[in-house]
């Protein structure tokens, strides 16, 4: 009985870390992309871009 619960509970461990690099992962394209449209350098004050948002009314200046 042991094996199975070691085994469940390392199958929820790699499902964790997977989930956990993807959200890294994520977060750091984010935040290029966010360079790419405001300026800046990796790891500015993001609530600098938010309040650019705020400031412009959203992105839909730059599809028009």
């Amino acid at each position: 009985m042991l094996l199975p619960l070691a085994q469940q509970r390392h199958n929820r461990y790699v499902a964790w870390q997977s989930r956990d690099g993807r959200q890294r992962q994520e977060a750091a394209n984010l935040e290029a992309e966010q360079c790419r449209l405001f300026g800046g350098e990796p790891g500015d004050d993001v609530a600098l871009c938010y309040r650019m948002l705020e400031y412009f009314g959203g992105l839909d200046y730059i599809d028009s």
